[in-house]
């Protein structure tokens, strides 16, 4: 059997771990990676041909799909998932004190299309009725200036959004009162360093994240794989091929994770938050495949399509290769 290098641009992560360290390997692909943070794999992804196979944000690659100018093909691999609940900061004496004060307030973002931010907007709509039209954006960099959108933003009229200094932050902003909250998939730099001026929306967010699961079985999928529709078209064996032995690795990650002998990560209580997670997700708590995520995904795009980002109407179908179907 013919291998056929790939080209993977990937963030590092404990899914990932069994195929970088090749515990995990296939006699029909060889997988060589670059491994770098998911911004700069984003951006090079988009405007460079360095990947063969290349982690994305999950906002971007939807938008392109409406747009038709996707150059890329998804395989149901989804990289990163987290709760957003945490990720929504206030200027602690703005008089926040619920979701809903947020209508009419100045909230900043890092990009207005990335995934955390329209994940976020969508459960403030769709929770506590603070529609994005209700809200006045501010876009730039969070803790370092210069932040730009990955993909052109297409917004109709109607929406309120301005685009800060380039040599500006937003973290400044929330700290001077120029904007009244921030939703960011990174921590503002006043927040890190405890800064008492700061806090977050949800004081006790994994409470509010535990409850919007259980009542929503969502856990917000925020990263995808997706392959070079030209190397897809050559050979569209090798999704199938990528899909499976992503899939492995997960497993085998996983089994690590739970494992009393020795500790994978730094996490004194590793095994008992296994087990605590469990008793809420259920053990596949971090599921592969179209099935078992459509709910997911068409949540997501329900949420892309009520902020106006989807330019024509995107199925769950439309974003993979077809052999994925029955996943």
């Amino acid at each position: 059997m013919t291998s056929v290098t790939l080209n993977v641009g990937i963030a590092q992560s404990d899914r990932m771990q069994p195929l970088l360290e090749r515990t995990v390997t296939r006699a029909d692909i060889d997988l060589r990676f670059d491994l770098s943070a998911v911004d700069n794999i984003f951006w090079r992804a988009l405007h460079s041909d360095d990947f063969d196979v290349s982690e994305m944000s999950l906002a971007a690659y939807c938008i392109l799909t409406s747009r038709d100018e996707n150059p890329f093909i998804g395989i149901p691999v989804f990289t990163s998932r987290m709760f957003r609940h945490n990720s929504v900061y206030i200027r602690a004496n703005a008089g926040i004190k619920d979701p809903s004060d947020l209508r009419g307030r100045r909230i900043g973002i890092p990009e207005y299309q990335m995934t955390a931010v329209v994940w976020m907007r969508g459960v403030l709509e769709n929770e506590y009725g603070v529609t994005a039209r209700d809200v006045h954006w501010f876009k730039g960099g969070v803790g370092k200036p210069g932040r730009v959108e990955r993909i052109p933003l297409r917004l109709p009229e109607g929406y309120h959004l301005t685009e800060i200094p380039a040599q500006d932050t937003l973290d400044a902003y929330l700290l001077e009162g120029k904007i009244d909250a921030i939703i960011s998939a990174k921590m503002p730099p006043s927040f890190m360093r405890g800064d008492p001026k700061i806090a977050r929306l949800f004081p006790d967010s994994r409470s509010v994240e535990v409850e919007y699961f259980r009542a929503t079985q969502i856990f917000p999928i925020m990263h995808v794989l997706v392959m070079r529709r030209r190397v897809y078209e050559k050979n569209r064996a090798l999704a199938m091929a990528v899909y499976q032995a992503f899939d492995e690795a997960k497993a085998l990650s996983a089994a690590r994770a739970y494992d009393t002998d020795a500790l994978p990560y730094m996490v004194p209580w590793l095994v008992e938050e296994m087990e605590r997670t469990y008793s809420i997700m259920g053990r596949d708590l971090w599921p592969y495949g179209v099935g078992r995520n459509r709910h997911c995904l068409e949540t997501f795009l329900s949420y892309l399509r009520q902020q106006d980002l989807l330019e024509r109407a995107v199925g769950v179908d439309d974003l993979f290769a077809p052999e994925f179907k029955s996943t």
